[in-house]
């Protein structure tokens, strides 16, 4: 199981591998894991401060119970999971509780509504920010203003540690951009195929999007 930060790092590359790239929703995502692990960064069962002879009397659908970054619960939606990621969390539910497995549902959750039937996107999109009304893809509203506390929280550190398109010009330049890029602050077509050229270089996946994987093998962040 990797640390809490590392755990952070990789929810935000998953958030950009599938498709959930803006800070904001990264911050919700991160906002909703803070708050379902009581702030462990680790996969939980649900009511995991109890016993599983206490789960099994009380939850009408032990032991599909819920695990994970977030619940997922239910006989269908282990079904769903075991087909999506090829392993079989039916015969196994306890599979749900590793790190790959309780990642990609975490971010597939948010992404296609899997939980509730409401996408993050509905809430939070170019132009939208809607903290409180996201936790309708978890849970109704229930925690919905610590939650939006903890995302705004998210949103400042991930202001402390913006990078710029300058910096981010000079570090391919110092990688051996080829051509040398101007500095200019400006993420042109130019930066976009030397960022495409570092990353095929360093067996990233070519997007030629600086992306928390890029960022990191470039030094700009750390893990």
């Amino acid at each position: 199981m990797p640390n809490r930060r590392q755990t952070i790092a990789d929810i935000i590359a998953e958030c950009d591998k599938q498709g959930l790239p803006l800070p904001e929703q990264k911050a919700y995502v991160l906002a909703t894991v803070e708050h379902e692990t009581n702030d462990t960064f680790e996969p939980v069962r649900e009511s995991y401060w109890k016993s599983e002879e206490w789960r099994k009397a009380h939850l009408r659908y032990w032991p599909f119970y819920g695990r994970g970054y977030v619940q997922i619960t239910w006989r269908r939606n282990y079904l769903k999971y075991s087909q999506l990621l090829d392993i079989d969390l039916v015969s196994n539910p306890d599979s749900a509780l590793e790190h790959p497995s309780a990642l990609f549902i975490l971010v597939h959750g948010f992404k296609h509504g899997t939980f509730t039937g409401r996408r993050l996107e509905r809430y939070i999109r170019p132009g939208t920010t809607e903290f409180f009304k996201a936790r309708r893809c978890i849970n109704g509203l229930d925690k919905a203003g610590r939650i939006r506390s903890l995302a705004n929280r998210w949103m400042q550190e991930f202001s402390s540690m913006k990078i710029t398109t300058c910096q981010l010009q000079q570090a391919l330049n110092e990688h051996g951009a080829d051509p040398i890029l101007v500095c200019d602050g400006i993420e042109g077509p130019k930066t976009k195929a030397a960022i495409g050229a570092f990353q095929k270089s360093n067996g990233l996946a070519q997007d030629g999007t600086a992306g928390h994987k890029t960022l990191t093998r470039l030094g700009l962040i750390q893990t």
